[in-house]
């Protein structure tokens, strides 16, 4: 076989002048970051935060950035590229993630260009208001700037960056000293903000805002081959730019917030300066409006290169077509994109206000950044160098916040910027589908696949292939050898394939160097193999891992074999087996094949035991076809492994098993079908298959997604058997039907923990015996439901309490979710019966309880649990998960009890017996629909997480199992239908509620009125108001005005409305009266001691100018005190206090009783 060139030549490395040192990066950064949010939007942020200082969420969104500049300063000072954050996203290879980063770029540079222009548009209509009392419309004058920053991009103005730079940090530190002096030297008359924290949602919505001042990281990531030492000032010029953000903006807001809110200014800095000097006034307004221009002209320059960039790079990833890079002029600038990108910004800003094109900013530049890390935040390991300058700790933590931040913080914001970003990001769903997608795969494939042209391609050349994944180069023969004739047997061909892994951070055209000569020595080896009527291609491929790399082959290539090597122990220079063949075996969607040993030429004798589940049929047609190849027939025997003392069932099953492989034997090979009797599988397929030459294995399954894995019986016996040639583990090809829905599931279940197979038989064995009623059972369960009533008829929560954690009703129920998972029939009629009896006896003890109990009240605690609502039902479904969960693993044993406490069994069955003991069927139902709700949700979440740690039925077994997942999942379905209506029912009643709340507020106050206490209660179908409400100015509340309001609430009741009212006269006063009443109050006791009585209550009403009223209840000791007395001291107070005192006392007669102790008698010394 001749052997062929790779297709592409090496590329030639381009490399940059790295002329840019910290202080330049800083510069480029915060030329963005300043311009945009101190002399862009800093007046759309002073209207949205209105009383409230700008500088809380400028802190705010500084500490919450920080997870985002430490993972872009990781990755991006050791990656090489100047695609920004599209570059970043490459080593994923992940073609719609690429796609889809750089598409959020597109949009949001398109925006900032907007926002940019409509900044530049800002100061000129500053200077041109202040100077020339003209003001143009801001809108069309940004499209004006736009479309001459665009022109000059074509002109190519250059202007050094060394200039730049001076005057961009004269600039900041100009806005900086700026700010200083309005902030500690305000204007006569400023007063500050009202508060400093307006509340949570408002920080984070303004924070949310201002996330898109960090725009200027991706600048600074665009420019990293031009940065001096990129690995160290790539994440301290990023660090700098954040705090230099940061503290511009809380100098900028602490200067804003001392003249309180500007709601009517958008450049809030010059509007609140107000000097005697006109000269000094125009003089700031110069220098402020020059400044502005500066960063915003820099800053809207570099958005434009950016985004050209950009375009660029997925022009060159085949996501756009080449005509977008036609170059023009001297400069060679792509004039489409930038009319393209030009235009668009210049349509946004006429159609869009800049609050919402800010919101678009800060989601597109969050989104981005989620989508960038996403692919680190699976990974064990970063995959960087470990000598890096900025190494984070507990990886993948700070990807993992980063994702977070960036998905959760645009909640915050306004609806129509997340819609206008949700609707960007559809459309590029669709520009993916529709095209983008096919050049992306085509070039992605250009540039990480060496060899020859996929045979999807060349269909005609054959309609099987064997894809041979060579990872130790020294077994490669060997490997290739078995691939040949697997190939040959099937008529197919061979593809020969290498993965090579480099670091991240290695230059591209340095990788595809390393990969050509990985294809140099592999089309060499190749040359080497006997391979007579087969086609051998070789094939290298570029890949960030083995196994990626072998699934994208499988699925690019349309392979339907794949063979892998194994050596039985992990050997140097060899990947970790359990790390690329088992998930080649879960995840692989063609055949796979693992071979241990070289297959023999000649014939021989095949042994293929039955045992393997459904790969075993696999590894038979492959021995069947191997055979038939072969000049001289093999001899070809299918075992079945029996127990020792087997069953008429066990031997009925091998008998059906031989008669299936019998029946499946074509070409004319004969089969020789034998039943051996072993202690166990693994001890006779090794005793009895020793004189064989290959030895065929179905690989084993795991869990009840049946997932072939590379463990169990068959890796055990595949390493452990003696045999002379090969060992081959078979795993019979996977069904695409529901292949998505499969793999999200696998997702799951690989995060959590796994079971060893004892630990699985001791969870079940625990099971079946908690699934026996005993004494002890009945016991506590009699027991707790003493003392759940007793606490529910006390409404004490405590005790409630302690009533969860000695029911041991969770068990049998837990015991019914693993009979399910097992499809034992048995064991959930066990479980189901002694769930039911604890169920009955609960409920009969709170019916007792109940009858026998002197306190028979409805108590907060009883009534707390007859309206479940869908919220009960996902915390049974939570907390049946963590049972499950729990009870299957060691480790976490100790949460049992809380998990007990979550579930609450008992207590609602007590309230049943409530119910049924008081006649209140209503208490009762309500109750029972809550314990039902329970049940059902524990027993569906703890099968689904016993399925999810690997328990699984036999396979006879597997219709139970789907028919006791099909009945539960009816009745959750028909009992969350109910939990709905009910929750709807009962929002809809509070939103009621809060309504006739509202309005009665505000119908007692418009008349003078306050309400002092007030319930609101449903009786029969008529809405009941109970209040106790003060007349302030008296008379002024009267009944027919209460009737009125009732009838006024009647709408909104949607039925009648009675109000049970009390009135109580009251009366207003002033503050500044207060000394005046406690001076009277303190009198007025005096003159009661005097006349030997004791005020028993007294309040002091009213004010000066309209007189004291002093309401009083006395007891007289001695008669005392009459109403002689009382206007006696009533004229006495009016003296002293120089206004009219009213005295209104109630007069209670006492008697004063002095009981004194009999003195004891002194005993008389005896003499």
């Amino acid at each position: 076989m001749a052997a062929k060139t790779p297709t592409a030549q090496p590329q030639e490395a381009v490399r940059f002048s790295r002329i840019m040192p910290f202080r330049w990066a800083v510069a480029l950064g915060a030329s963005v970051s300043i311009g945009l949010s101190i002399f862009t939007l800093l007046g759309v942020f002073a209207r949205e935060a209105g009383p409230q200082t700008l500088g809380i969420p400028f802190l705010f969104m500084g500490i919450a950035a920080i997870p985002l500049v430490l993972t872009y300063a990781e990755r991006g000072a050791v990656l090489p590229g100047s695609g920004g954050a599209y570059n970043l996203a490459r080593p994923g290879g992940r073609v719609w993630l690429m796609f889809a980063n750089g598409w959020l770029l597109l949009g949001g540079y398109a925006v900032l260009a907007a926002l940019l222009g409509w900044g530049v548009a800002l100061q000129l209509n500053l200077l041109f208001t202040r100077f020339f009392e003209i003001t143009l419309n801001q809108n069309w004058l940004a499209v004006a700037v736009i479309g001459i920053m665009a022109l000059n991009s074509i002109l190519g103005t250059k202007w050094a960056w060394h200039a730049r730079s001076r005057y961009i940090f004269l600039s900041i530190a100009f806005v900086a000293g700026f700010a200083i002096v309005l902030w500690i030297n305000p204007a006569p008359g400023a007063s500050a903000a009202s508060n400093y924290f307006r509340g949570s949602a408002a920080i984070f919505r303004l924070a949310t805002l201002m996330f898109s001042s960090l725009w200027g990281l991706h600048f600074i990531l665009n420019a990293r081959d031009e940065i001096q030492r990129p690995t160290r000032t790539v994440p301290r010029s990023m660090g700098a730019v954040v705090l230099v953000t940061v503290g511009v903006g809380l100098l900028a807001g602490a200067a804003v917030s001392v003249y309180g809110a500007l709601p009517e200014t958008l450049v809030p800095l010059i509007e609140i300066q107000q000097p005697d000097d006109t000269l000094l006034l125009n003089l700031a307004t110069i220098l402020y409006a020059a400044a502005g221009l500066v960063l915003t002209s820099i800053a809207l320059n570099q958005s434009l290169v950016n985004a050209l960039q950009t375009t660029g790079e997925m022009v060159r990833d085949g996501f756009f077509p080449d005509r977008l890079q036609s170059a023009l002029g001297k400069n060679q600038v792509p004039l489409l994109t930038l009319l393209l990108f030009a235009i668009a910004s210049q349509m946004l800003i006429v159609l869009f206000s800049a609050g919402v094109l800010v919101g678009v900013a800060s989601t597109t530049f969050l989104w981005a950044t989620a989508l960038v890390h996403l692919p680190d935040a699976f990974r064990a390991s970063p995959g960087l160098p470990e000598n890096r300058f900025l190494k984070l700790p507990f990886h993948p933590l700070f990807p993992w916040l980063t994702i977070v931040i960036g998905f959760l913080f645009p909640w915050y914001l306004d609806w129509s910027s997340v819609i206008f970003s949700a609707l960007w990001l559809a459309a590029g769903a669709a520009v993916y589908l529709l095209g983008a997608r096919r050049g992306g795969l085509a070039a992605h494939r250009q540039g990480v696949v060496i060899g020859e042209i996929s045979t999807a391609r060349v269909q005609t050349e054959s309609t099987f292939v064997v894809l041979v994944a060579i990872d130790n180069p020294n077994k490669a023969a060997d490997l290739l050898h078995a691939g040949v004739k697997i190939a040959a047997a099937r008529n197919g061909s061979v593809l020969a394939l290498r993965i090579v892994s480099l670091a991240e951070q290695i230059p591209a055209h340095i990788k595809r160097q390393q990969a050509e000569a990985e294809w140099e020595s592999l089309a060499a080896l190749t040359q080497t193999i006997n391979a007579p009527g087969v086609n051998i291609r070789p094939l290298v491929r570029l890949a960030p891992s083995p196994v990626s790399g072998i699934l994208e082959a499988i699925s690019e290539e349309r392979a339907n074999l794949l063979v892998l090597g194994w050596q039985g122990t992990h050997t140097s220079g060899e990947t970790p087996t359990e790390t690329v063949i088992d998930p080649l075996l879960k995840r692989a969607r063609c055949e796979v094949v693992v071979i241990r040993g070289r297959l023999p030429d000649s014939a021989g004798r095949y042994v293929i035991p039955t045992a393997g589940g459904p790969h075993a049929a696999a590894g038979l047609a492959l021995g069947r076809d191997l055979g038939a190849r072969q000049a001289e027939l093999p001899d070809i025997i299918v075992e079945h492994i029996l127990p020792d003392s087997p069953t008429p069932e066990d031997e009925q099953t091998a008998q059906d098993v031989l008669a299936a492989a019998r029946r499946a034997a074509k070409n004319g090979i004969p089969l020789q079908t034998r039943q051996i009797n072993a202690p166990d599988i693994a001890d006779g397929i090794l005793t009895h298959t020793r004189p064989s030459d290959v030895l065929f294995i179905g690989a084993s399954n795991q869990g009840f997604l049946d997932r072939a894995v590379f463990g169990g019986i068959a890796a055990e016996i595949a390493a452990q058997a003696t045999v002379p040639a090969a060992t081959i583990l078979t795993r019979s090809r996977q069904q695409e039907n529901r292949v998505w829905l499969r793999q999200s599931v696998e997702f799951f279940i690989d995060a959590l923990p796994s079971l060893t197979a004892e630990r699985r038989n001791e969870v079940y064995t625990i099971m079946k015996e908690s699934a026996q009623p005993s004494v002890d059972f009945f016991v506590l369960i009699t027991l707790a439901a003493v003392i759940a009533s007793l606490g529910l008829l006390q409404n004490s929560a405590a005790v409630i309490i302690g009533a969860m954690l000695v029911a041991p009703l969770m068990s049998p129920i837990l015991a019914m979710a693993m009979s399910m998972v097992h499809g034992n029939l048995q064991l959930l009629r066990v479980a189901a019966e002694a769930t039911t009896k604890g169920i009955v006896l609960a409920i009969v003890v709170g019916v007792v309880v109940t009858l026998v109990s002197p306190l028979q009240t409805a108590t907060t605690e009883i009534l707390a649990r007859t309206q479940p609502n869908l919220l009960d039902l996902l915390v049974a479904l939570a907390s049946g998960a963590a049972a499950g969960y729990a009870i299957s693993r060691k480790e976490v044993a100790a949460a049992l009890p809380g998990v007990a406490i979550a579930a609450a069994l008992v207590p609602p069955l007590c309230v049943v017996g409530y119910g049924i003991g008081t006649a209140q069927l209503s208490v009762a139902g309500g109750s029972l629909l809550l314990f039902t709700t329970n049940l059902i949700a524990i027993v569906l979440s703890a099968a689904g997480t016993f399925l999810a740690l690997g328990f699984h039925p036999t396979r006879t077994d597997r219709r139970e199992l789907m028919r006791g997942l099909r009945v539960t999942f009816i009745s959750l379905g028909v009992v969350a239908v109910i939990l709905l209506v009910t929750t709807v029912a009962t929002v809809r009643s509070l939103n009621r509620q809060v309504k006739i709340d509202a309005l009665f507020e505000n119908e007692i106050v418009s008349r003078s009125s306050y309400v002092l206490e007030k319930t609101i209660t449903r009786e029969n179908g008529r809405t009941v108001i109970s209040a106790i409400i003060v007349d302030i100015l008296g008379n002024q509340l009267t009944p027919a005005q209460i009737s009125q309001i009732a009838d006024e609430l009647t709408d909104i009741a949607g039925g009648p409305v009675s109000i049970d009212a009390i009135v109580i006269p009251g009366y207003t006063s002033d503050f500044e009266d207060q000394p005046q009443r406690q001076r009277l109050h303190a009198l007025f006791a005096v003159q009661i001691q005097q006349l030997n009585g004791q005020i028993d209550w007294s309040e002091v009403t009213g004010n000066s100018a309209d007189g004291f009223t002093i309401f009083a209840r006395i007891i007289a000791l001695e008669d005392e005190i009459g109403p002689a007395e009382i206007e006696n001291i009533q004229n006495t107070l009016t003296d002293v206090i120089e206004s009219a005192v009213t005295i209104k006392a109630t007069i209670l007669a006492g008697q004063r009783i002095i009981v004194e102790p009999t003195p004891t008698p002194t005993p008389t010394p005896e003499p």
